[in-house]
């Protein structure tokens, strides 16, 4: 699955750091693999949860061209059962939703001491009620009104993950 080449793209570039120069007799089929590992190891991955299939269609249409993975959810409580598999780099989460809403995933990351780095962006309908207290209180990182251009969620997007790529990492809890 792209999940496991994802992941073993990741752990291959941490294992081969190779000497400047040293591609040169890798030949284009090495050239080529080096070149994918290096992608699936650096694009970065959304998980989506919206349930609206048009409004997942048009989010992986608007990441398409943008060297983004994005991982479709249909409902909250999905979007938590997938975090640990999906690992992704930042959650796009509809704040109505089926069995948990948008506020409550956020809640559910942002309490995780190992999810609470993951930028959370909450989609809104022009016409739904956004509760920004609430917003706040769970943690959430920014919101965004539906219908929205394009360009506007990718901006968005791009500052959460420099802005959470410029945050020092969390120290890790010790195993007991």
């Amino acid at each position: 699955s792209r999940e496991k080449a994802h992941e073993l793209a990741r752990g291959a570039l941490d294992l081969v750091k190779l000497p400047e120069g040293s591609v040169d007799g890798l030949g284009a089929a090495g050239l080529k693999k080096l070149e994918l590992a290096r992608a699936l190891a650096t694009q970065p991955k959304i998980l989506l949860a919206d349930d609206s299939i048009t409004i997942q269609k048009v989010i992986e249409l608007t990441f398409s061209d943008e060297d983004f993975e994005v991982v479709t959810v249909g409902n909250g409580r999905l979007a938590i059962e997938r975090l640990p598999e999906a690992r992704p780099d930042l959650v796009l989460c509809d704040i109505i939703m089926p069995e948990k809403d948008g506020y409550e995933v956020c809640e559910f990351i942002k309490k995780n001491p190992s999810l609470s780095h993951i930028p959370v962006l909450l989609l809104t309908g022009a016409f739904e009620p956004f509760d920004q207290e609430r917003a706040a209180r769970v943690g959430c990182d920014g919101f965004l009104a539906k219908p929205f251009e394009p360009q506007t969620l990718i901006a968005k997007v791009k500052d959460l993950l420099a802005k959470a790529a410029s945050k020092p990492a969390a120290p890790m809890a010790a195993a007991p």
